[in-house]
């Protein structure tokens, strides 16, 4: 298949598959992989966490959030392995860090009305940070940091990487209500901005999109237990640009053509974590529904569904 002719049309089930990974997360990095506390970052030292994301949605909804009548199911997976370096240079009264992290996917799609049933895996985009700066005090911790997405995954799979490069903007800051840090408030923004996708011949607009949590902290024990609620919010801030895929309303086939409204999605629900402080070993669950997804104004739509992640992380 020759992505860049101008004139070409296929089978909408493949199309599907293609933007599994742009529409199983609509976004270049994950939402809702931090939680409650995003924008809090742990003192000098180096920690390795892995994230186990998994995506289930039998809904792919359009530009008003109602259901496409496909037979629409999809399971997506992620884990990826974070590494992380907090030193002890200073910057602007900051702690100095940088972090890379490595995805590897799995994912399963159907689409009935096509009679469809696909599968990939594979290496995902390699995402490496170089700079970032952690402020912590009495009542807030506060981060900035810049990073890049990386076309390091495997181009030969229609599934799973994108080929473009991403790069990222970061700010946030949780607040303490009280002296002994108990009770919680987090924001974390993050701006996106795409290179042009070499493959399917258009760039994606900026998206930009924030994780927020609300916890209380209790100590039992050895153990750190924070519970509370957490959530994302996602707007797509400008229209992408060249020509990304449209359904034709009559053949069922997709094609090149302009898209319109930007996309939307919210997600929330609970999270527990646990810090087992003889070890130094976190472990931090949550479950997060998603809510008023809106896909652009021509396509082939966006996923509804929910997202559990699990993260563990030890210290060293």
């Amino acid at each position: 298949m020759e992505m860049k002719k101008k004139h070409f049309i296929i089978p909408l089930g493949l199309i599907f598959v293609f933007g599994l990974w742009s529409n199983a997360f609509a976004e270049s990095y994950p939402n809702g992989v931090l939680g409650m506390k995003a924008a809090s970052l742990p003192p000098p030292g180096k920690y390795l966490k892995n994230f186990n994301v998994f995506v289930m949605a039998d809904e792919m909804v359009d530009k008003d959030g109602n259901d496409l009548p496909i037979g629409f199911d999809v399971l997506a997976y992620v884990n990826c392995t974070q590494y992380i370096w907090v030193t002890d240079k200073k910057f602007l009264g900051g702690d100095y860090l940088f972090d890379f992290l490595i995805p590897i996917w799995a994912a399963d799609v159907e689409i009935a009305a096509q009679n469809q049933h696909l599968h990939g895996y594979g290496f995902g985009d390699l995402i490496l940070e170089p700079f970032g700066l952690a402020w912590h005090g009495p009542r807030y911790d506060a981060v900035i940091a810049a990073g890049v997405i990386i076309p390091t995954g495997d181009q030969t799979l229609p599934i799973g990487t994108y080929d473009q490069w991403t790069g990222l903007i970061s700010f946030g800051a949780t607040a303490y209500f009280d002296d002994k840090k108990t009770w919680s408030a987090c924001i974390l923004n993050r701006v996106e901005f795409n290179t042009k996708d070499r493959t399917a011949q258009y760039t994606r607009g900026p998206d930009f999109h924030f994780e927020w949590g609300i916890g209380k902290s209790y100590m039992i024990e050895k153990v750190m237990l924070d519970v509370g609620a957490a959530g994302y919010c996602q707007w797509q801030i400008a229209d992408d640009k060249g020509s990304p895929w449209v359904v034709d309303n009559i053949t069922g086939l997709a094609a090149p053509g302009d898209k319109g409204k930007p996309d939307t999605a919210y997600g929330v629900g609970p999270e527990v974590q646990a810090f087992f402080t003889e070890h130094k070993i976190m472990v931090n669950a949550r479950a997060l529904i998603e809510v008023g997804v809106k896909s652009a104004d021509a396509g082939v739509g966006r996923p509804e569904g929910t997202r559990i992640i699990v993260t563990l992380i030890k210290l060293f």
